[in-house]
């Protein structure tokens, strides 16, 4: 017996219980053009100096990218991405190279 409540097409008789079909955004489709310039300059220097493409952890890293975009401009987050990337340093070999806040203080390599 079909049960109207319950049954295949319930959603479509009960409004209230719809999905709401949502384009998931990603950090590609950001309405800020420089999160885009950031994080594709990023994959690029990931993959020159690692051989291997950057995996993306879009929702945390998008945030990341917008903070600091609010304090700095993107050429200069591009420019400390590299000096990052190039670094030396002991404590960023450690933590790995990722985008996190320490993008935007320069380390010396």
């Amino acid at each position: 017996m079909n049960d109207p409540l319950n049954g295949p097409k319930a959603a479509q008789t009960r409004p209230h219980t719809r999905r709401k079909e949502l384009k998931k955004k990603t950090l590609w489709d950001s309405p800020n053009p420089a999160v885009r310039e950031f994080l594709d300059a990023w994959c690029q220097m990931f993959q020159e100096r690692f051989d291997e493409p950057y995996a993306v952890s879009g929702g945390k890293e998008g945030k990341l990218i917008q903070y600091l975009l609010k304090t700095h401009p993107v050429d200069r987050l591009k420019e400390l991405a590299g000096i990052l990337l190039q670094s030396k340093d002991s404590y960023i070999q450690r933590a790995g190279f990722t985008i996190h806040p320490e993008c935007c203080q320069p380390f010396g390599s």
